[in-house]
């Protein structure tokens, strides 16, 4: 039986649904969604306005904590799945946020390939095509580190350009994936000169921004993939000159709701997940 939306929502109280966009159906991010949908059209303007040879313009959401860039994201996956028009040229993927904590560029686009995998059986794709890229993933994840970052990239190239549909991914805490991209590098180790020693190197020094240039690359020179990421900080390396991604992205600030903006979240919020008729 269809639910009644004219009866009360039967929700605990003290339920903590209401404060973790993860959980939230698409119908209650619809009806939660009420602000911050110039930033949103912003974004799907861009993805309409790409041509299919060009390279998406990779974007940020910046905003502090509660700021509602979770729930950006979430809704930004499910207004491309609606357009008839965005759906046929492009795959909304979405990532848990540990995804910082992966260990280099290989394991980044196993996970890409995984989330590939994972939006196709959502979908409804066929089950061969499925299989095969199941298959293939397996595959990869038995190659040494080195290679998997290309092989990964080369199979998910080949189905974007089979499909003719670009790739939307959707990284939360995407400062902190970067962080751990440039930790998880090691720095070549120093030549000796000699017999004379050399001094020990600075605490930052053991790591560099090659797997942070590698990945800048990538996205540069990719017209299959878009990156919306979100970050609770302004990224140093936008504003340092010799960094791997400065004035990279396209920085779109999250700034403190307006009264009625306030007023307008939490009447849609009281209307979900409290008592129908009692918004005011």
């Amino acid at each position: 039986m269809a639910a009644n939306h004219d009866e009360p929502t039967r929700r605990p109280a003290g339920s903590t649904i209401k404060y973790n966009p993860h959980l939230w159906t698409d119908d209650e991010l619809r009806d939660i969604f009420v602000v911050r949908k110039a930033q949103l059209d912003e974004v799907l303007d861009r993805m309409r306005s790409t041509p299919a040879g060009a390279v998406p313009q990779a974007t940020l959401f910046v905003g502090a904590r509660g700021m509602g860039k979770t729930t950006l994201l979430r809704r930004l996956a499910l207004a491309v799945r609606e357009d008839p028009e965005l759906a046929r040229s492009w795959l909304p993927l979405s990532f848990p946020e540990e995804q910082y904590t992966v260990s280099g560029l290989g394991e980044l686009w196993r996970n890409v390939l995984d989330g590939l995998i994972d939006a196709l059986e959502r979908s409804g794709a066929g089950r061969a095509e499925i299989a095969e890229l199941d298959r293939q993933a397996q595959e990869l994840a038995a190659a040494v580190p080195e290679a998997q970052a290309t092989l990964a990239l080369a199979l998910i190239s080949s189905w974007s350009q089979q499909h003719q549909r670009r790739l939307l991914l959707l990284i939360d805490s995407t400062d902190l994936l970067l962080e751990g991209l440039r930790r998880n590098t090691r720095a070549p180790a120093r030549k000796k000169t000699g017999t004379k020693a050399t001094p020990a190197p600075k605490a930052d020094s053991a790591h560099d921004d090659s797997a942070l240039w590698q990945l800048r690359q990538t996205l540069l020179g990719s017209k299959h993939l878009m990156w919306v990421g979100a970050t609770y900080q302004s990224l140093e390396s936008h504003h340092a000159y010799d960094k791997a991604f400065h004035d990279f992205f396209d920085l779109v600030d999250l700034r403190p709701l307006s009264l009625d903006d306030m007023r307008d979240a939490l009447v849609a919020l009281a209307g979900r997940f409290g008592m129908r008729g009692s918004e005011t």
